[in-house]
């Protein structure tokens, strides 16, 4: 089943740029856990970190105004520990540090496709291609793959096989090419926006107007590591660029 890299990767690429685009007011989510990790009938492989950094990304879109709805799941304890993330995450707390996760080739797939699809109705995902759509091989190519494979596999030491496996494939048949991609970096080197030279999720402002604001940074220093100043709290705190006071996440309204 589908796991944290497939479902961020989606979110990254496809769902948080268009949102961006679509600059909502309010964010309602149908919050269910069926693609939680141990869920019988979702059979996917989705963590409560992962949920946590999806419900994060969702918050960004509009100054955490966020809705959930608690709906579906199969398994008490995948919907306990995702919900109990989701939670800690709407009050504020930054989503646990993960190791690196990447989406499987199907993945990959289905989110090129979706971009495709939805291109010519948001700018966001309006890329073009360098590389042409990629086509199956026929059987003999395929043959022809595997039997290489296996001969260069039985010279090949441990750490050139390993290579080899994260390395796109490519077999060319005449005016064909069969890509095997295996992460998401793999599939968006291969993709340009339409008349600019950088695609962002975000599109980035070339001023801040409120810059001028900024005081002088102390005599101090900042360190990122001073506890709030009401409650003593250490998780994602943040620093006045006023008073320099150093606020946790729930006093961060008062001080803009």
């Amino acid at each position: 089943g589908m796991d944290d890299g497939d479902y961020l990767a989606a979110f990254d690429h496809v769902l948080m740029p268009v949102a961006q685009e679509f600059s909502p007011d309010l964010v309602l989510v149908s919050c269910g856990f069926d693609a939680a990790l141990g869920d019988p009938l979702g059979r996917c492989c989705v963590t409560p970190d992962g949920y946590a950094h999806m419900m994060h990304r969702l918050m960004s879109l509009t100054n955490g105004r966020v809705i959930v709805a608690l709906e579906g799941g199969y398994n008490l304890s995948s919907i306990s520990r995702s919900a109990v993330a989701c939670v800690e995450t709407l009050l504020g707390h930054c989503p646990p540090k993960m190791d690196p996760v990447f989406p499987c080739p199907s993945a990959l797939e289905s989110i090129r496709n979706t971009m495709d699809a939805h291109a010519p109705y948001w700018r966001s995902l309006n890329v073009t291609r360098r590389v042409a759509p990629t086509e199956q091989p026929s059987v003999a190519e395929k043959k022809a793959s595997e039997d290489g494979e296996k001969q260069s596999s039985t010279t090949a030491t441990p750490e050139a096989s390993a290579s080899a496996e994260n390395e796109a494939c490519t077999v060319a048949s005449g005016g064909s090419h069969y890509v095997k991609t295996t992460t998401i970096a793999e599939m968006m080197k291969n993709v340009v926006p339409d008349g600019e030279a950088t695609l962002y999720a975000i599109n980035p402002l070339t001023w801040c107007p409120h810059l001028p604001e900024v005081a002088t940074v102390p005599r101090r220093g900042m360190h990122v590591d001073d506890p709030c100043e009401i409650c003593g709290d250490v998780i994602e705190n943040w620093i006045c660029l006023r008073c320099y006071k150093v606020m946790c996440s729930r006093f961060s309204k008062d001080r803009k």
